[in-house]
């Protein structure tokens, strides 16, 4: 049996180390798979907890919870800290953090990256494969990776391409439907060799649901992560200009909403996006800017810059100060003030917290000394502003204000007898509530403002 490694089992790793253990033909397992993780603290909760049949981050999907439970009783899924078995391992998949845009963390990811690439070229068996699904700048695997490898390959005494290298990016969206968002979407790969390219189709031909979503194969590993990057930088730019707008609706007394409505009827605008607290997560807070990285110091065109991405990661950054604005504007007292915020983490259905604009709010309240309440479906604990996290079951007896912050499904339940004031004032940052339960609500009589419409 083919034997494969997934190197870091967070948001993305962890789901690939499922789709590929649970990939079969002719009802036989295809993979023997591990899930590497650190062996640290936290590595060693996530390796416990996946197996057992826990997925390390809570989510709303149902699918991806059975199919865990399944490839743990198959056991051909091995979760561990051993770095052992990169010796054992015909194909590799990267999926391990790296920022090299945040002063914080950009020396620390980098040379983490480049020592885990150095121990896989030095380790992995001969004829083997390394995919490269980590987000990099374009020309990385050219310019950085393949040095790496072909240094180890004269070092070790192999013949050329004895270690083959290929970029195909991960298009992982954590939520309801996280299982799926691997398995049945589009797929772009690509490889700097022949022999390359047809070793990661084959593998992708087995894990992705190719019949209906056939692979594209760039011809070029430049290409491919040059994709990645502008996938996102356009997702990034689109973001921020709907949010000029949501300004201008709110002082028009527009509802943006039903605009959006009007336009998303042409399917040529069908991707528009909707207005919201803001923008966060690992991927739209940094891959716009990787254009300029690559420019400057991959392939030094000193003189190329990519103003739209910059100014969208900057106008995106800054996003939620509009939200705290109007919370200031009706609130007008803050201090002493009971608030429940609704939602800490960066995304619907899922418990990821990185970057998440929630915090932008949290930080504004206590600054402003009221007392916070924060409330998640599948948050326990913030890390990043280490607070404890309240269920949105229990019964709140009296808030003042309630920011309903991220479109968690379970928030699409809620209604006004959770609260027993029904004098609150509720600010639905993120098109949380359904317009069923915002009637509800000020039917209750309580005060509802909406961001992004100005007609409340």
């Amino acid at each position: 049996m083919t034997t494969v490694t997934i190197i870091g089992q967070g948001f993305t790793g962890a789901i690939m180390s499922i789709v590929c253990s649970r990939a079969v033909k002719n009802k036989k397992s295809l993979y023997n798979v591990y899930g590497l993780e650190k062996d640290d603290l936290e590595g060693n909760k996530i390796v416990k907890n996946l197996n057992k049949g826990i997925f390390p981050f809570s989510n709303n999907d149902s699918f991806l919870k059975s199919e865990l439970k399944k490839v743990i009783k198959q056991k051909n899924f091995i979760a561990t800290t051993d770095k052992r078995c990169i010796n054992k391992s015909d194909i590799i998949l990267v999926n391990v953090n790296f920022d090299i845009i945040s002063a914080k963390t950009k020396k620390k990811d980098l040379n983490n990256f480049q020592n885990i690439l150095n121990y896989i070229s030095n380790n992995i068996k001969k004829n083997s494969l390394i995919i490269i699904e980590t987000t990099v700048p374009p020309g990385y695997c050219q310019k950085v990776i393949q040095p790496i490898i072909d240094k180890a390959i004269i070092k070790r005494k192999l013949t050329s391409n004895s270690i083959l290298l290929s970029h195909s990016y991960e298009r992982v969206t954590p939520g309801k439907n996280y299982l799926n968002s691997v398995i049945n979407a589009p797929r772009v790969f690509a490889a700097d060799n022949n022999l390359a390219k047809k070793k990661t189709k084959e593998f992708l031909n087995s894990i992705i649901n190719v019949k209906k979503y056939p692979l594209t194969k760039l011809e070029s590993t430049v290409a491919s992560e040059t994709s990645k990057i502008i996938e996102n930088s356009y997702r990034a730019v689109n973001i921020a200009f709907i949010h000029e707008w949501t300004e201008f609706a709110e002082k028009a007394k527009i509802n943006l909403f039903e605009i959006i409505e009007a336009i998303k009827k042409r399917k040529t605008h069908s991707n528009i996006r909707y207005p919201g607290l803001g923008v966060g997560g690992y991927c739209l807070t940094k891959d716009p800017l990787y254009g300029m990285y690559s420019t400057k110091n991959i392939f030094k065109y000193n003189k190329i810059n990519f103003p739209f991405s910059s100014l969208a990661v900057k106008r995106n950054t800054n996003m939620p100060n509009h939200t705290i604005e109007v919370i200031r504007k009706n609130l007008k007292v803050i201090k002493n003030k009971t608030i429940l915020l609704a939602g800490v983490a960066y995304k619907s259905d899922v418990a990821d917290t990185r970057q998440s604009p929630s915090k932008n709010i949290y930080e504004f309240l206590k600054k402003n000394k009221a007392k916070i309440l924060c409330v998640d479906p599948l948050v326990r604990y913030w890390g990043e502003k280490k607070v404890s996290v309240q269920n949105i079951s229990n019964k709140f007896k009296k808030v003042d204000a309630i920011i309903f912050a991220v479109p968690h499904q379970q928030f699409k339940k809620i209604s006004p007898n959770s609260f027993k004031n029904n004098k609150a004032f509720i600010f639905d940052c993120n098109n949380c509530l359904s317009v069923k339960q915002r009637n509800e609500f000020k039917e209750k009589l309580f005060k509802v403002k909406i961001i992004g419409d100005g007609t409340f």
